[in-house]
C-alpha cells in the first residue's frame, strides 16, 4: 500500500478504479478497458447511477473536473498540482496537491481518497480497505435515515402534527433550512428593498411549502410574483403592528386586482408582533399571526413552568394553524408550547431538524 498526503479540497470518501489522465493526452491517456467498459454500459442502456465508477487521477484540477468518460461516473478526483481556480468547484471529493501522483498510481489501481484529511491510498491492504469501506457505508445509512425522518412532518405522541418553519434572514439560509427538512419559510425582509428575483427563487425551491414575509414596507413586487409563481394561499404577507393600517391600506388595491384575476393565485395578508405586546393577538383583525419571541424581555422572565398559560392566552381565539411563534435558538420552548396547543413554530435553519426530533419526543399530557 502506498499513503501519499495531499491538500484536502472537498470532503468526503471515494474508493474506486483509477483512471489516470493528464492535460497532454485527455481522454487518450484512459485505459481502453475502462473505455470499453463505459461503452458497454450505453449500450445495454444502463442508468447513468448503475454506470461503473472511478477516482480520476490527474495533474490538476481542472482536468479532473472538465473530464468525461463516457458511461463512466467520476466519484473523486486527487490531482498533483497544487492549483487552484477560485469558482471552480469539484462537485465529489477531491485532494489536490498530491506529490509524485501520476508517478505512483497506475490505471486500474484500486484508490482509497479521504478528502478530509487529504490522504490518498493506492491499493490500500485489507485493514485499511475495510475501515473506510465502513465509514461509506456509515455516511450512506445516515443519508437515507435523514431523508426518512427530517422530511416527513414532525407529529407529536398523542397525534397532533407540529409546522416547523425556518425563519430566515438571506438568501443563503433557504438551502440549509429546506435541507434540514423545514415544513415552511418565515422570511424576514425587513429594511430590504424589493427583490422579484429573490422572491420568485425562493418560490421555485419550495413549491407547496407555506412562505410567509415580514416586511415593513408595502411590498407590490413580492404580492405580484407571489399572485403568478406560488400556489393558491401559498404566501403570507405580514406587516408590523404599529404600521399595519397604513401599509394595509397601499397594498389592497393590489389583492383586489390579483382576486379579480382568475388565474392569480391568492396572498393571505397578516401581522407579526413582539413578545412584548401582550394583547398582540387583539391588536388587527387579520388571520394570520406570528408572534416573535426570541428577544421578549417578557419571555426572558417566564419561567418553563409558566410557559403553558402564556402560550394558551396568545392562542386564545385563534386557530393554532394560523399562529407562528418563533422562538429562533430556543429549542427548549418547545414542550410548553406545543402542550399549549401551539401547532406552528419559527427556529433558526440550523435548528429545524433538532426542533422535529424534539417534538416528536413530546405527550402532551405528560407535559402539563
Amino acid at each position: 500500500m502506498i499513503t501519499i498526503q495531499g491538500k484536502p479540497r472537498r470532503d468526503g470518501v471515494a474508493i474506486a478504479v483509477a483512471a489516470v489522465v493528464d492535460s497532454q493526452n485527455g481522454i487518450n491517456g484512459v485505459s481502453p478497458k475502462l473505455l470499453e467498459e463505459g461503452l458497454q454500459a450505453i449500450k445495454r442502456q444502463a442508468s447513468p447511477q448503475d454506470y461503473p465508477e472511478v477516482v480520476v487521477v490527474c495533474d490538476n484540477i481542472v482536468m479532473g473536473i472538465s473530464m468525461r468518460i463516457p458511461g463512466i461516473n467520476t466519484i473523486g478526483i486527487a490531482a498533483q498540482a497544487e492549483l487552484d481556480v477560485p469558482g471552480l468547484n469539484p462537485e465529489v471529493p477531491c485532494v489536490t496537491g498530491v506529490e509524485n501522483l501520476l508517478s505512483q498510481v497506475s490505471q486500474g489501481d484500486i484508490v482509497i481518497l479521504d478528502g478530509n484529511s487529504g490522504r490518498v491510498f493506492v491499493d490500500p491492504d485489507p485493514h485499511t480497505l475495510i475501515h473506510y469501506q465502513h465509514i461509506e457505508d456509515q455516511r450512506t445509512s445516515e443519508h437515507k435515515i435523514f431523508i426518512a425522518s427530517e422530511h416527513i412532518p414532525a407529529r407529536t405522541q398523542t397525534g397532533h402534527t407540529v409546522t416547523v418553519f425556518a425563519y430566515i434572514k438571506n438568501e443563503g439560509e433557504v438551502d440549509q433550512a429546506l435541507s434540514e427538512g423545514a415544513d415552511g419559510l418565515l422570511l424576514d425582509v425587513r429594511g430590504r428593498a424589493e427583490d422579484a428575483d429573490y422572491y420568485k427563487a425562493v418560490m421555485r425551491a419550495a413549491p407547496g411549502k407555506p412562505l410567509v414575509f415580514a416586511a415593513d414596507f408595502a411590498c407590490a413586487e413580492l404580492i405580484k410574483t407571489a399572485a403568478r409563481f406560488s400556489g393558491p394561499g401559498q404566501v403570507t404577507v405580514m406587516f408590523p403592528t404599529d404600521s399595519f393600517e397604513e401599509l394595509f391600506g397601499q397594498v389592497d388595491p393590489i389583492l383586489a386586482e390579483i382576486e379579480a384575476d382568475p388565474d392569480a393565485a391568492t396572498v393571505d395578508i397578516g401581522t407579526i408582533a413582539l413578545g412584548t405586546e401582550t394583547d398582540a393577538p387583539i391588536l388587527t383583525t387579520t388571520r394570520k399571526l406570528a408572534l416573535d419571541l426570541r428577544k421578549s424581555k417578557l419571555i426572558e422572565q417566564i419561567d418553563l413552568e409558566d410557559m403553558y398559560e402564556k402560550s394558551a392566552a396568545w392562542l386564545r381565539g385563534r386557530d393554532p394553524d394560523d399562529v407562528i411563534l418563533l422562538i429562533g435558538k430556543h429549542v427548549n420552548w418547545l414542550e410548553k408550547l406545543v402542550a399549549s396547543g401551539a401547532r406552528c413554530v419559527g427556529v433558526a435553519p440550523d435548528k429545524v431538524g433538532l426542533s422535529k426530533y424534539k417534538i416528536r419526543e413530546i405527550n402532551e399530557e405528560a407535559a402539563l
